[in-house]
């Protein structure tokens, strides 16, 4: 909580000038949050992340094949709230890296590790868009932005961005992905089909399919911003 920490990471011309290595601290670091955290914000923005306190760790779902390029014991995953706990609880194998945080730079447990990598591949932003907690994060933030009573389009989008990077959104961002929700509310319009597929069981009696696909689609993009993922 102390002032050094609490600096926005921006440099500004005088502190390139007098502190451009950041020997003095002039400023805060740029870092992307480590796998489990990037899991628990998504979860949290979406309101569904598991605040439990202490306990067993819980096992996740393991994607398919992972038993066949890697030796699992006795893996039964867990089921219900258990998987919405935070991702200091996943329970780790030294013989088993979980694929989502692996790509996220997990270190080998089977080593030492001192301190973690972090890298920025392409991986990375596709797994935020398609493992499953990601989607199921971005499936209840869609719902909540379209099932929200008495707020019209500007307001959910405020309210998004406030869940997601905690702050108010510029006007360019208003209009822009207020632009960006109605074309796909009309893409989805002639496509029925798909909308009713990314919807699934997450169906709204009061909510068309076909806006609460665009609602879901624009959770997926607020999600998928760098802020999400960062220390700033």
């Amino acid at each position: 909580s102390s002032h050094t920490y609490r600096q926005e990471s921006t440099e500004t011309a005088r502190q390139r000038e007098i502190d451009p290595e950041n020997l003095l601290l002039s400023r805060q670091n740029r870092f992307r949050l480590q796998g489990e955290l990037v899991r628990d914000s998504y979860l949290a923005a979406a309101g569904l992340l598991n605040r439990t306190i202490g306990g067993p760790s819980f096992r996740p779902p393991l994607p398919a094949g992972t038993a066949e390029i890697q030796f699992v014991n006795k893996w039964v995953a867990d089921k219900g709230d258990l998987l919405l706990r935070r991702g200091m609880y996943i329970h780790l194998q030294r013989n088993l890296l979980l694929p989502m945080l692996l790509t996220f730079d997990q270190p080998d447990s089977i080593v030492t590790c001192t301190r973690r990598e972090r890298s920025n591949t392409p991986l990375q932003a596709l797994t935020q868009l398609n493992a499953p907690t990601f989607v199921q994060s971005a499936k209840a933030l869609g719902v909540r932005l379209a099932q929200t009573p008495s707020a019209d389009l500007q307001q959910r989008i405020r309210l998004a961005y406030r869940l997601t990077v905690c702050r108010e959104p510029t006007d360019f961002e208003l209009t822009r992905v207020g632009q960006l929700q109605q074309e796909l509310l009309e893409i989805y319009r002639q496509d029925p089909k798909s909308a009713g597929l990314l919807v699934a069981d997450n169906k709204l009696a009061n909510v068309p399919a076909e806006e609460l696909a665009s609602w879901i689609s624009i959770a997926r993009t607020i999600l998928n911003l760098d802020e999400m993922i960062t220390r700033e």
